[in-house]
């Protein structure tokens, strides 16, 4: 997968997080399911007998992604750390994603009777899916982008236009090398300002579906991360055709 492919699969999974996050906060007891940070401010508030608040969503949470990131972890515990690259383990790490998605709208359809505290095994169940989806971006190889949150993108974006303005004004005069470093830099502006766009795009989108659909909104997510894991399917295995074409020649 090329350098575009990548961004684009980055951008996607961004997506999925801000969709995730809707559905868990207006839904779920405004708890947020891949921004781990906002989970932590609002346990210490529930700790404290923050009026409102319920403890256990916010340990849900952060039990939930925890399990996934450690899952993930596992799945490429045998993996050779490579920028920009996608294989068989990370596409499985994506595929868990899907599963764990498709188990939330599982049980937010036809468990709302059956279970007791539906809502934490929900909770925990999308917290997973982003727990293993924060790993898996680790492994893609974009700085700046971990695609359950924007913190650091938005660090790194703003960073990045105070360091190389002067560089994009004086280009002509400027060496090649500068040259080459400034349109890195546009370049990484540009994946940038993408991905924290999508997520809010993510957010406000499934926060419409959310109003008419309620908990099947995550349909929205499942259609992406499908999407996500058969193109990363198809990445691995054209190298890998490529590979043994090499060595059967």
């Amino acid at each position: 997968m090329n350098s575009l492919g990548i961004r684009t699969l980055a951008a996607l999974l961004t997506l999925t997080s801000g969709c995730v996050d809707a559905i868990s906060f207006l839904s779920l007891g405004q708890v947020f399911t891949a921004a781990m940070t906002g989970n932590t401010v609002l346990l210490g508030l529930a700790v404290a007998h923050a009026p409102g608040l319920a403890a256990m969503r916010y340990v849900a949470a952060l039990g939930g992604f925890i399990v996934g990131a450690a899952l993930g972890a596992w799945i490429l515990r045998n993996r050779t750390a490579s920028a920009r690259r996608v294989d068989a383990p990370l596409s499985a790490v994506l595929a868990c994603e899907w599963a764990a998605l498709l188990a939330f709208l599982v049980l937010a359809t036809y468990g709302r009777n059956q279970i007791a505290n539906l809502d934490l095994y929900l909770i925990v169940a999308l917290s997973m899916a982003m727990g293993l989806q924060g790993t898996g971006a680790r492994r893609i190889g974009i700085p700046g982008v971990t695609t359950v949150v924007i913190t650091s993108t938005l660090l790194g974006l703003v960073e990045t236009v105070v360091w190389q303005w002067r560089s994009w004004i004086q280009r002509g005069n400027t060496n090649p090398e500068q040259r080459s470093a400034a349109r890195a830099s546009l370049q990484s502006i540009r994946t940038w300002m993408t991905v924290i766009v999508l997520y809010g795009i993510g957010a406000l989108v499934c926060g419409l579906c959310v109003r008419h659909f309620g908990l099947q909104a995550v349909c929205l997510p499942i259609v992406t991360v499908f999407a996500v894991v058969i193109a990363s399917c198809r990445s691995w295995m054209r190298v890998r055709s490529r590979r043994n074409t090499r060595v059967t020649l």
